[in-house]
């Protein structure tokens, strides 16, 4: 075969030899492609450039040659030939880092992202996605053609994960190109995107808080009014004292709730993991902690049949009892031949409603919703502070410690104390008679002792293995932070480790470290080496001490503190 004046001999648009000039390769016009093989380098006569047509689908180079002369060669990119939809050669990620590092626009990074599959090659491209305003108006203008719908999706997923720097006008465009589409998952998304684009506009226009005096109250009786609320039905709810308490009062707790229920979404096509914007309202909070939270409960069975906004001034404040038949509720609305769309939306709802209530019952649903990570950041802590919320409850409801660590099983005539103590196990105390882990339990045993309906012994059985598991898997935790030098948040470790009684043991047996400061958590609060009183920094993070980075006196007065307090610790650290 015959080659054309660059010297390329062409068979059916590919390149099947080059015999033109070795140092600068021109690739003629109208071949599409160009096999690995064809393109040779020698020493002796090094490439210098490559020109590449505009209709070029596949280029076929050597890695090697790349790796070796990539970043002396001069390719240039033609204009189609990233934003291709067919897969592209496995060389594109090292031409990207080479020859086209300078050549390659923001639209070829974000058309890699949407029709390549290759992980590498479209881990590399998203790391170059930026600003998300740009990107997004990449993403509409490459979608325009006839695409697949996952393509539709990849754009919605990533306009969602970088909501806060994108503008309402970018979204809507990517929206109407969705619907246009007929993309519903995708649309559903952008309708998630734009919802929270509008709820934090709200949120910034306006005030922080409202505190609400006698001269406002008439935004309260209003949003009362509007939602079909009967305010009769507050004079029944009771003070702290157990006075009656002011209708003001309960309104400046509950009603703040309520106003920020906006409607629901149009779609429900994400309502498995979907959630509308809410906060915890400080001043709302204020309000209730004057009142009566069993008399408040009351009510609110009331307060919920008045429409859904009132949802989220329920589960606000509602009782462990009510969480549970709210979940069931929302299960029961998963049928969709008896709910229909319905359903789907009191589940979205519901879901929300529960983002903002504090007991223990709710954060095995937050965690089954994938919501763990939006729960804390609304409180201001971080996740395994939630999750350590979970370690109070045993393996079946009802069973769990009290505060002090304790759980008592009590019978007509006898009473055991189970105690989680320092060696990090549970014990079984007869309180009668002061003896240790009894080889016996009353003929009571098989009653309804732990609230359950199990008997006792099965119970303390399971609450033992429980128990000591949690301390199990924690120490192991802590062991490895204290290997890799991992911290966390003050606030968060605060909670998980003062007010959870299987942590509060293990973390009085670990040295802490602020900073260069260090600390152990006593029964009567924090101490430093010496013993003296220590004061936590709520900005410093905390972590689990390291010889290697204390001073040697500090050391060697550790170990004197932790001998005189007769404390064994989990791992060897001091």
């Amino acid at each position: 075969m015959e080659a054309d004046k660059n010297g390329c001999v062409v068979e059916d648009g590919t390149l099947i030899s080059y015999r033109g000039d070795r140092r600068d390769l021109i690739i003629s016009e109208g071949i599409k492609v160009i096999p690995e093989s064809v393109i040779v380098s020698h020493y002796l006569t090094p490439i210098r450039s490559i020109h590449l047509p505009e209709s070029l689908k596949s280029f076929g180079i050597s890695k090697r040659i790349i790796r070796e002369e990539g970043n002396r060669i001069e390719v240039n990119l033609p204009e189609g030939y990233l934003k291709t939809q067919e897969r592209l050669p496995s060389n594109t990620l090292l031409l990207l880092q080479t020859c086209w590092v300078e050549e390659a626009t923001l639209k070829d990074y974000a058309a890699i992202c949407l029709f390549q599959s290759n992980a590498s090659l479209v881990e590399y491209c998203k790391e170059q996605l930026e600003p998300a305003e740009e990107v997004i108006s990449c993403f509409t203008e490459l979608l325009e053609a006839d695409m697949k719908e996952n393509c539709i999706v990849k754009a919605a997923e990533y306009a969602l994960e970088n909501c806060e720097d994108i503008s309402i006008e970018a979204a809507s465009k990517l929206l109407e190109l969705c619907v246009q589409k007929k993309a519903k998952k995708a649309a559903a998304l952008m309708e998630v995107v734009i919802r929270q684009k509008q709820e934090k506009q709200a949120e910034k226009n306006a005030p922080a808080a409202v505190v609400y005096t006698e001269e406002n109250e008439s935004l309260l009786d209003e949003a009362v009014k509007r939602n079909h609320g009967v305010p009769e039905l507050f004079s029944k709810v009771k003070d702290k004292n157990g006075n009656p308490a002011s209708e003001l009062l309960v309104k400046r707790a509950v009603v703040p709730y309520l106003m920020q229920y906006t409607g629901m979404p149009k779609s429900t096509a994400a309502y498995k993991t979907d959630s509308l914007f809410v906060r915890l309202d400080e001043e709302a909070d204020k309000a209730a902690a004057f009142l009566d939270l069993e008399s408040l409960q009351a009510i609110l069975p009331e307060m919920l049949s008045w429409g859904q906004g009132w949802t989220l001034p329920y589960l606000r404040y509602a009782s462990p009892e009510q969480i549970k038949e709210m979940i069931r509720k929302m299960e029961a609305w998963e049928d969709w031949k008896q709910y229909k769309n319905e359903g789907r939306k009191n589940i979205i709802l519901a879901r929300t409603g529960l983002l903002l209530n504090d007991t223990v019952e709710v954060i095995g649903k937050i965690a089954q919703d994938k919501n763990l990570g939006k729960y804390a950041r609304m409180r201001g802590i971080d996740e395994m502070a939630v999750i350590d919320t979970m370690f109070y409850v045993g393996p079946s409801k009802g069973q769990f410690l009290e505060s002090d660590g304790t759980k008592s099983y009590c019978f007509p005539n006898e009473t055991y104390r189970a105690v989680f103590e320092e060696d990090l196990k549970l014990a079984l105390y007869d309180v009668q008679t002061g003896e240790k882990n009894p080889g016996f339990w009353p003929k009571y045993e098989e009653s309804n002792a732990d609230g359950n309906g199990f008997g006792a012994r099965v119970s303390y059985g399971m609450l033992k293995e429980h128990m000591e598991k949690i301390a199990s898997d924690r120490i192991l935790l802590l062991k490895d932070a204290f290997l890799l030098r991992k911290t966390r948040e003050a606030k968060g470790w605060l909670l998980s480790y003062t007010q959870n009684p299987v942590l509060r043991t293990i973390a009085g047996q670990i040295v802490w470290n602020q900073g260069k400061d260090t600390f152990l958590l006593t029964r009567e609060g924090f101490c430093d080496c010496n013993g003296k009183e220590y004061t936590m920094n709520p900005d410093i993070p905390v972590g689990v001490a390291s010889p290697d980075e204390m001073k040697w006196e500090d050391v060697k007065a550790w170990q004197r503190l932790l001998q005189e307090k007769k404390i064994s610790q989990p791992f060897h650290q001091i």
